[in-house]
């Protein structure tokens, strides 16, 4: 599975360069390089991109990009207590807070998952899966779905 990817940022970049400025960190969530491979021998991590961002053949059907955008609100403010913590002197603050967002993050990507039904899937994709969810199948990659807090300079 290799074509070209076309990303458009919609403010997440400048998003996660504030927040590596604000606190020396970032949250980084999605399918990571050793998540694992797909009954065919397929990494997981290409099927979570060839999704996110679609190919000659797979339709774009963002379940990363898409939970950021509709969550920013929800983030920020998410973001604007941990920084009040850290401000505030508690203890771990940081990485308490930051792990928090990774896991409630991973947990709207997930639902985002298993949520989406557009666009649909090829009738012949449904006829071998037995359900016409895009992004689930045997359920691998919406469980291989991770958070990592990262320093900055990591």
């Amino acid at each position: 599975m290799s074509s070209r990817v076309n990303d458009t940022d919609r403010g997440y970049k400048r998003t996660m360069q504030i927040l590596r400025d604000l606190l020396g960190a970032e949250v980084l969530v999605g399918v990571r390089g050793n998540a694992g491979d797909s009954e065919d021998g397929t990494p997981l991590a290409v099927i979570a991109a060839a999704n996110e961002f679609g190919t000659a053949t797979i339709p774009e059907r963002s379940f990363l990009r898409s939970t950021v955008e509709s969550n920013r609100g929800k983030y920020a403010d998410d973001l604007q207590e941990v920084v009040e913590a850290v401000v505030d002197g508690k203890a771990n603050a940081m990485e308490q807070g930051l792990n928090r967002l990774g896991v409630e993050a991973v947990a709207d990507v997930q639902r985002t998952m298993r949520e989406l039904d557009d666009p649909p899937n090829a009738a012949s994709t449904i006829a071998r899966k037995g359900t016409d969810n895009p992004l689930i199948d045997t359920g691998r990659l919406r469980q291989s779905i991770d958070h990592e807090v990262r320093e900055k300079g990591e």
